[in-house]
């Protein structure tokens, strides 16, 4: 078994891997939370035993895990410099691809992966070449929140999905094909071409049902769900999401951040439909974006999606006149966005405007009080005077 020598000390194949994927976890996790990475219980505790004796995993008051945060960075770096850098092996090199090929990483890891095309290209490995451009793509379809005129994301997809279809059939009908062809649809869909979207999302949707692994229907559900959501017909994605996901997720996932994901855009989508009244979309909006950020904060901490749920729960308390807590989030997403995302980033700056609003709108609350106070005021010391008077 190969050994990767990092500050003096020595990991095996089997520890680099595991710490690559426990990587992905932005704050702290519970055995609960990483049981889906591992094939049973037992891999599951023998991973932590080995991490936890090479201090690379540690063990909070609360019983949940993280990774030292030194080594989070530096050692997963350094593992995959040594893949790709620093050795010639060809099956090393592989391997590091497979690893990184199952992932969901940072918004770091885009350069990683455009790496794993070059090398699996170079290799002429037209199967770790398509899933390479699986995850480059999906990584560049997360990064990128408005997709209207961005080819070069649609582009790799459909570089992938012609790679995929050459393949034999054993792996056009795998999790993978049905990625590939789900993110390819929504490309195309957030390209303006609704129908060709939701064709190739379907298609990959029945690839799952046939492979019968729930939680990957699940998933897809969600993503249909997404496509109308974007289109703006809010009550077909909360009836989807409700419906074919939501309770997956529940049943299968617990608390996790898909969860809280899918109860962000529920929240969303009824604040949409509430449409600046007071209502029942209201109360369901604030119900399932509450709910959300208490995984979000428990789950994920300091998180780009921890900050966008606090700006919904802004949105929902602004409808509902709640302008001081509404502010209070706004700050609270806004702290969290400079941090994450920086402080020039359009996400930023639309959180800052809100604030801007806000302060506007309780600044002209103030004013029209006060006035109504002068007004009251002088009205009493008018009848005070007739009274006089008489």
């Amino acid at each position: 078994m190969m050994h990767w020598v990092c500050s003096s000390k020595k990991f095996s194949e089997e520890v680099v891997r595991n710490l690559v994927l426990l990587s992905v976890f932005p704050s702290t996790f519970s055995a609960e939370d990483i049981q889906f990475l591992f094939e049973d219980k037992l891999q599951l505790q023998t991973a932590k035993t080995k991490m936890m004796k090479c201090a690379l995993l540690q063990k909070g008051n609360d019983g949940k895990y993280s990774l030292h945060p030194l080594k989070r960075e530096s050692k997963t770096s350094e593992a995959f410099r040594n893949c790709f850098e620093e050795t010639t092996h060809k099956g090393v090199k592989l391997w590091a691809i497979d690893v990184a090929n199952i992932l969901s990483p940072p918004k770091e890891c885009t350069e990683l992966y455009k790496k794993c095309c070059d090398i699996s290209e170079a290799y002429a490995e037209k199967k770790r070449h398509a899933d390479s451009l699986n995850s480059f793509g999906f990584r560049r379809l997360r990064d990128v929140e408005d997709l209207k005129d961005h080819q070069g994301t649609l582009d790799i997809f459909q570089e992938a999905y012609k790679m995929r279809e050459a393949l034999p059939l054993e792996e056009r009908e795998s999790e993978r094909h049905a990625h590939t062809i789900i993110n390819l649809g929504r490309c195309y869909l957030l390209q303006g071409e609704d129908e060709r979207g939701r064709e190739l999302i379907h298609e990959g949707i029945n690839i799952r049902v046939m492979l019968g692994v729930s939680l990957h229907v699940a998933a897809g559900y969600a993503d249909l769900g997404r496509t109308y959501r974007h289109c703006g017909d809010f009550l077909k994605a909360i009836e989807l999401w409700t419906t074919k996901t939501l309770p997956v997720y529940r049943e299968e996932l617990g608390e996790h951040p898909w969860t809280a994901s899918i109860l962000y855009y529920l929240a969303d989508s009824h604040k949409a439909l509430a449409n600046g009244i007071s209502g029942e979309d209201t109360d369901k909006a604030m119900t399932y974006v509450k709910e959300a950020l208490k995984l979000q904060k428990s789950l994920m901490g300091i998180h780009r999606d921890t900050a966008r749920s606090r700006v919904c729960l802004s949105d929902v308390l602004r409808i509902q006149r709640q302008w001081e807590l509404a502010l209070k989030e706004l700050e609270k997403g806004l702290e969290i966005q400079k941090d994450v995302l920086g402080p020039d980033h359009e996400k930023t700056i639309a959180t800052r405007n809100k604030m801007a609003e806000v302060r506007a709108t309780m600044r002209r609350q103030e004013e029209s009080k006060e006035n109504r106070e002068e007004t009251q005021a002088a009205q009493d010391h008018d009848v005070i005077q007739l009274e006089s008077a008489l």
